[in-house]
């Protein structure tokens, strides 16, 4: 008799070990979703940051690039400048004229040269949760600047450069709702559309930001 339950009770600490176990990878799978919403929360509030201090300081930035040589594609590179500032992120770090969010994602900011105005391109780390990152940053980000914003594109490009899957809201003083769609009409359809570009896939996702 006391063999019999021995025998059922190893069996049930088997039984609740297995139990504990899968309790535990689930455990694990929901503090790592947490701790994703936690940091895209974050990111997204450190944007806005970001662009409404850079935003105050445009005309003395376009001031200092004057007598600079411009870079590729007749743009100013202002990432090294702007954290000179003191206008990037604390948890951000920054790298020659390239700029690194907490999710590391590239961000390199520039200033036209010919009309003066900020441009700054997010290279967009390609993963499961690209498609949040973006959808992230149009929803809590783009929305609130809809009136300084010149247009905000998303597309992607192949390992040859090749960009693909272009799409471009205007900010409210520059759309007309038809051949210029406005940021501030956006829907959620219109957000997913746009991030569809960055689902996990071999090529780079990238969000280009003019005000």
């Amino acid at each position: 008799m006391e063999r019999e339950e021995f025998g059922r009770s190893m069996i049930e600490m088997l039984g609740v070990l297995a139990i504990v176990g899968i309790l535990s990878v689930g455990a694990i799978s929901g503090f790592q979703k947490a701790m994703f919403k936690y940091k895209l929360q974050k990111t997204t509030e450190e944007y806005n940051m970001f662009f409404q201090d850079t935003l105050k300081y445009q005309k003395e930035l376009v001031n200092l690039r004057r007598g600079q040589k411009p870079g590729e594609g007749n743009h100013y590179q202002i990432g090294q400048l702007l954290n000179d500032m003191g206008l990037v992120p604390a948890t951000w770090q920054q790298t020659g004229q390239l700029i690194y969010d907490r999710l590391n994602n590239i961000v390199n900011p520039k200033i036209h040269l010919t009309n003066n105005k900020l441009d700054f391109a997010i290279y967009v780390t390609t993963n499961d949760t690209s498609i949040f990152m973006c959808e992230a940053i149009y929803r809590d980000v783009f929305m609130q600047f809809s009136d300084n914003l010149l247009f905000v594109q998303t597309y992607r490009k192949d390992s040859e450069g090749s960009a693909s899957g272009t799409n471009t809201y205007y900010g409210n003083l520059y759309c007309n709702g038809t051949t210029k769609k406005c940021i501030k009409d956006i829907t959620f359809t219109d957000v997913k559309s746009a991030c569809s570009v960055c689902e996990d896939n071999d090529e780079v996702c990238i969000i280009k930001i003019d005000f």
